[in-house]
């Protein structure tokens, strides 16, 4: 018998899985990507849920109004109780949110106090349209919440802070 020297493509197929598989290996194992710092407000609806309850849980434990406030913003900016009811709502359906339950509700219901209690009209002022407008004259400087808006604004103003590390 002769041989015709033809060769299948199997070495083709070979060094390709060889190669997905030693690829997925690098990826996953040896030098996987490293999420840093990333905002509440990139999170999927189901870990919004778990922020939300760990911001409910550490509003319960301190019973700082003003800081919860201001870690909800990060995810809904502007906050919207309407929002957060739906969120609670699909929480009561969730057997895993069934004990902590009570403290969303009760943490939803002291933030719609909170936001009632600093606008109590629910109208928008002039201040505000001029805010939407222009952002950065929106506060009248000296208010407790120009203050604060200040301090969080500090704390959160590094453009680094937002990165993905890959080693």
């Amino acid at each position: 018998m002769v041989e015709t020297g033809r060769k299948g493509p199997y070495y083709l197929l070979t060094g390709l899985i060889i190669g997905l598989i030693l690829g997925i290996f690098y990826g996953w194992v040896i030098n996987p990507t490293r999420y840093v710092d990333i905002s509440p407000e990139a999170l999927h609806p189901d870990q919004k849920k778990q922020y939300l309850l760990l911001v409910a849980e550490s509003y319960q434990a301190n019973e700082d109004i003003g800081r919860s406030y201001y870690r909800i913003k990060q995810m809904t900016n502007p906050v919207n109780i309407d929002e957060l009811r739906a969120m609670l709502l699909e929480m009561e359906s969730d057997p895993d949110y069934a004990e902590q339950f009570e403290v969303v509700r009760n943490f939803i219901n002291d933030l719609d106090s909170y936001l009632k209690q600093q606008n109590p009209d629910n109208k928008i002022s002039t201040q505000q349209v001029q805010g939407l407008l222009n952002p950065s004259d929106a506060r009248e400087k000296g208010t407790p919440a120009t203050a604060i808006d200040e301090q969080f604004n500090k704390e959160t103003a590094n453009p680094e802070s937002f990165y993905v590390n890959s080693n």
